[in-house]
């Protein structure tokens, strides 16, 4: 198992020890989070994906109930603001 408090500098491993202690962790306990948190993103991005295409029609049922509808293809294309 790699150590990062080994494979640094001095001044470096210090400041590791100062955050740590502010956050009352070890230097260990503190540099993981560290990494966690680097590599969070890709699990946060894959989560989001993964719910955005679990989600059924953008217009479901409920949303054409109360009078909202996609509009038709000729309908977008006709539309007078678009040609301005």
């Amino acid at each position: 198992m790699l150590n990062p408090t080994n494979s640094t500098d001095e001044a470096t491993r210090q400041r590791l020890r100062v955050e740590a202690a502010m956050r009352k962790l070890s230097a260990r306990r503190f540099a993981a989070a560290l990494v966690n948190e680097a590599i969070a993103p890709d699990d946060v991005a894959a989560r989001a994906t993964s719910d955005c295409c679990s989600r059924g029609p953008y217009l479901g049922p409920e949303a054409q109930a109360e009078g909202l509808a996609r509009p038709s293809r000729s309908d977008l294309h006709h539309r007078k603001e678009l040609l301005r």
